[in-house]
């Protein structure tokens, strides 16, 4: 008897450690960890062989399951481009301006799509040798999400600085720009069409006299279906 007991004793402990760790794997989700998050780059023209080491940096991605395929990862970037696939890639930013750009990451896992975004920071060098105050850009959005159909309002900020903003150009990653081009508030409507989950709004400020300082931001937020 006292086998017996011991015995379903330990296949329950079995049975609870299998659905523990099923629990875990559903409950995880996906992070993106970069080698770096800031950049010094310079404006001296320099080799592709001389880049790969200053202008590439690591993307590796945890809390996925191993069994996802590296097909299943879907990499869009704001600047330069991704090498690679799976869940260790490079991030070529080789010839990009000084500013601040977004990786977006897709994963298709039995039908379910997950999402991760980080971002980095690409600065001059020389910035600030001289009589030139960088102001501080970012973009900031009305909601994390919209759902198909609805809008979202997508705006520049400028703060600080010295340099004057004389205009705005936007760029998107899907969906549609409804007004504001040219200005520092952009409306944006998803494509019902598009399969992308996720839309990233990118901005170049023209900073007048500028030849130093970032103006290229970005930001994320998810699409979301109507329920």
């Amino acid at each position: 008897m006292k086998r017996q007991l011991w015995f379903l004793l330990v296949l329950s402990c079995f049975f609870a450690s299998i659905s523990n760790a099923q629990n875990t794997s559903q409950n995880t989700s996906p992070t993106i960890n970069l080698s770096k998050y800031e950049l010094k780059i310079s404006t001296e023209k320099i080799s592709e062989a001389e880049s790969v080491e200053q202008m590439y940096v690591s993307v590796r991605v945890d809390g996925v399951s191993e069994k996802v395929k590296n097909s299943d990862y879907k990499y869009t970037v704001s600047g330069g481009q991704i090498v690679g696939e799976g869940n260790n890639v490079q991030w070529n930013l080789f010839g990009v301006k000084p500013g601040t750009y977004t990786i977006n990451l897709e994963i298709t896992e039995k039908g379910k799509i997950s999402t991760a975004n980080r971002s980095i920071t690409l600065v001059d060098e020389m910035i600030n040798c001289g009589l030139v105050e960088c102001p501080v850009v970012s973009v900031s959005a009305s909601d994390d999400f919209v759902k198909i159909g609805e809008s979202v309002v997508f705006t520049a900020n400028v703060s600080g600085g010295n340099l004057e903003v004389k205009g705005y150009a936007w760029t998107i990653s899907s969906g549609v720009i409804v007004k504001g081009q040219g200005t520092s508030q952009i409306t944006i409507k998803p494509d019902p069409e598009s399969d992308s989950k996720s839309i990233t709004a990118t901005v170049e400020i023209n900073l007048l006299e500028n030849k130093t300082c970032p103006n290229v931001t970005s930001e994320t937020i998810q699409v979301k279906e109507n329920n």
